[in-house]
């Protein structure tokens, strides 16, 4: 399956030292949303939380807790090279 590009932004407000929007490729809409800004965390379905490794990031982290309050836009195709993960990150530094 070809690779897409995409911006993914949040619907909430926004305060200090969290993103709020990257840029990601990924094969599908539902791939990136369930993509971290921060490029290693990870959505855990059953438990409705992000994880870092085996730690859960809190209700205050850098991003929302709900992967549903995202807006995905598809940029357009990756090119061929471009490997799947955050290509940029917008982080709010306080």
């Amino acid at each position: 399956m070809p690779m897409k590009v995409f911006l993914v932004s949040r619907n909430d407000k926004v305060h200090y030292d969290e993103y709020d929007a990257f840029v990601v490729v990924a094969r599908d809409e539902q791939e990136a949303r369930l993509t971290h800004p921060d490029g290693r965390s990870r959505w855990n379905a059953g438990r409705g939380r992000w994880y870092d490794g085996e730690y859960e990031i809190g209700p205050r982290g850098t991003w929302p807790v709900d992967p549903g309050n995202l807006t995905v836009e598809e940029i357009g195709p990756a090119h061929p090279s471009q490997t799947p993960g955050v290509k940029l990150a917008s982080f709010n530094a306080g």
